[in-house]
């Protein structure tokens, strides 16, 4: 592991979170091609017990995503190792979901039945000068108990 000075861990680390809330924004907004491409070509994202490996395996489950407008609040982002060609951090995720075409219009919600938590561990991987996932594992901690897809 390679020692990095306080200006090197800061950078490493604000490159990071907006890793992070890269990966919110562009779920909210259903640019699932952007999203794919923050990781790795082989990166994996973990999510509900799902494996998938590789940018076009994220981005054909997300293409599948169903008709839903959701705004991801992104908290508590904390980076726990670094070195200059990898780290490992936490974040998390509060999530709220509305069914339904995405519209540009104010969208009204159910709160008993659309809010998540969700908890990522990431590991971060420096590739050609930019910072991606190599690996995000995505833990649902608190959720409303009526969240869609729950039986």
């Amino acid at each position: 592991m390679t020692a990095m000075n306080d200006l090197e861990w800061m950078s490493a680390s604000f490159a990071c979170e907006r890793l992070c809330n890269a990966f919110s924004w562009h779920l909210d907004q259903r640019n699932f091609e952007a999203l794919a491409d923050l990781f790795t070509h082989d990166g994996v994202f973990v999510r509900n017990d799902e494996h998938l490996s590789g940018r076009a395996a994220i981005l054909d489950a997300y293409a599948k995503r169903p008709d839903v407008t959701t705004v991801h609040f992104v908290n508590n982002f904390q980076l726990i190792a670094l070195d200059s060609l990898s780290a490992r951090g936490t974040v998390y995720n509060m999530v709220l979901h509305s069914p339904g075409e995405p519209v540009k219009a104010v969208r009204t919600f159910d709160p008993l039945s659309a809010i998540r938590v969700v908890w990522f561990q990431d590991d971060f991987a420096m590739v050609d000068g930019s910072w991606r996932f190599a690996y995000r594992h995505a833990h649902a901690v608190l959720q409303s108990p009526t969240w869609p897809g729950l039986s």
